[in-house]
């Protein structure tokens, strides 16, 4: 059953992964890796409470398991439950120190944290030490501009905005972010022109 939980994972089919894993589960003495799985799974599908459940247990059993950590860190600051978020992901960090994914995901909890204080401060830290880990990360380049956005740094943002369109020429919010500073700039030609791209590729995507 774990193999093909992780075959559906790997297809991108969260649902089936889950519903196989639920007996299991359910069962007496669930193996960690099917309490990590199905929450991951459960979670992506918008299970959040049997997802973060079963993700908690898993931590439990298994202290260092540094994947579960932010898997559940993750889980917890999408629900808005930052505090928890932010101490798992800091577990896992503490397990995985040069794990540039888990420090993505601590400084989107931290961007999002609007009422801790400094909250942008440690954001715009931790994306710098994801990117020093990997570079080539779209999604830590483009919060870490979200992030310079919000501090009023729009030339620094608009850098970070132009190298996520480098990595990835179909990411629509980068240009639309990147069109609104521009037009801020008295840019307005090419404001209106990348954020008229974002219109197309949404139109696209509707269609």
């Amino acid at each position: 059953v774990l193999s093909l939980a992780q075959l559906y994972t790997q297809q991108n089919q969260p649902v089936k992964a889950a519903k196989i894993l639920e007996p299991v589960i359910k069962g007496a003495n669930p193996p960690v890796a099917a309490l990590y799985i199905y929450g991951k799974s459960a979670n992506s599908v918008g299970q959040s409470t049997t997802g973060i459940d079963s993700l908690k247990k898993a931590v439990t059993i298994s202290p260092d398991f540094a994947d579960a950590h932010h898997a559940l860190g993750s889980a917890l600051a999408n629900q808005t439950k930052y505090d928890e978020g932010i101490a798992s992901l800091k577990r896992a960090l503490e397990l995985s120190p040069e794990n540039a994914n888990y420090m993505y995901a601590l400084g989107n909890a931290y961007l999002f944290h609007v009422t801790l204080k400094d909250h942008l401060q440690l954001a715009k830290e931790t994306f710098e030490k994801s990117l020093e880990r990997d570079p080539s990360s779209q999604w830590a380049h483009y919060y870490y501009g979200m992030t310079l956005e919000q501090m009023g740094d729009d030339n620094s943002a608009a850098r970070e905005y132009r190298r996520v369109i480098e990595i990835n020429k179909e990411f629509a919010s980068g240009f639309y972010r990147l069109g609104a500073i521009y037009k801020r700039q008295g840019r307005l030609e090419e404001g209106k022109k990348l954020q008229a791209y974002f219109d197309k590729r949404n139109r696209e995507a509707i269609t």
